[in-house]
């Protein structure tokens, strides 16, 4: 986020999450949009770090972590 943007920067990845959602949805075995979820919603967790909304951070944090977690159980193997 780029210094004294940081509304812009919430809106544009809360957009983001709106597309990368049902992209994920509509198929839930791939690893890809289950990632690219989650690395929008760790940088829309510091959006709101930076406004110091510190629930709405730790909300999209935790999504962020389950979504990668759940990518690391469902294909533990890849790691070997």
């Amino acid at each position: 986020l780029a210094a004294g943007r940081a509304d812009e920067g919430i809106e544009e990845f809360k957009g983001a999450r709106a597309i990368l959602q049902p992209l994920r949805d509509a198929d839930g075995e791939s690893a890809g949009a289950k990632l690219d979820l989650a690395r929008t919603l760790e940088r829309l967790g510091d959006g709101c770090m930076a406004k110091k909304d510190m629930a709405g951070a730790a909300l999209a944090y935790q999504q962020s972590v389950e979504l990668r977690e759940g990518v690391a159980k469902d294909d533990a193997g890849s790691a070997r």
